[in-house]
């Protein structure tokens, strides 16, 4: 029997802000963090549980690594769904963009965000331990290859949030 393993990964400010992958950064602990881990945890929760409510063929799909972008609007709903980056599965990329157009109560966001922030929510379908870790490698060099870019042209820093959950076949 297969197992599924679905891991949304990202969801962590980024962008302008970080000139160097997020792995390497220290963790420092500023006032006002409190309520961005916060915001980030509730978002990441309600995308994990719309996540669990998606029926994955398991005996159809390969997996794969899907980045999906969306801002909130006024009513807490995710609105500007778009597919950032195709993870080369129609399964995959569906389940992710239909679970993040899901979220419909997400909270305001942190002080110091604009109400037009971009979220990133990478979303990361397996179907062994073993793809699993080779696609949060490949989750790891984008983003690092992403911020690198965004350092460079100055984009507006993107907001990602990472959860983890497995999801059973």
């Amino acid at each position: 029997m297969n197992r599924t393993f679905v891991s949304g990964v990202a969801l962590a400010l980024a962008g302008a802000l970080f000139p160097a992958p997020l792995v390497s950064q220290d963790i420092t602990v500023k006032p006002g963090a409190s309520s961005t881990e916060s915001f980030v945890a509730e978002v990441s929760q309600e995308l994990d549980q719309e996540l669990g409510r998606i029926a994955l063929p398991a005996h159809y799909f390969r997996g794969g690594l899907a980045q999906v972008r969306f801002q909130v609007d006024e009513q807490g709903q995710a609105e500007n769904v778009t597919l950032y980056h195709r993870s080369g599965d129609r399964i995959v990329d569906r389940a992710a963009l239909t679970a993040v157009a899901r979220l419909d109560s997400i909270g305001a966001l942190p002080a110091g965000y604009p109400d037009d922030q971009v979220i990133q929510a990478n979303i990361i379908v397996a179907q062994s331990e073993g793809q699993l870790g080779k696609l949060k490698r490949q989750l790891a060099q984008r983003e690092a290859a992403r911020i690198a870019e965004a350092a460079h042209s100055q984009s507006a820093p993107v907001l990602a949030l990472t959860i983890a959950a497995n999801s059973p076949s």
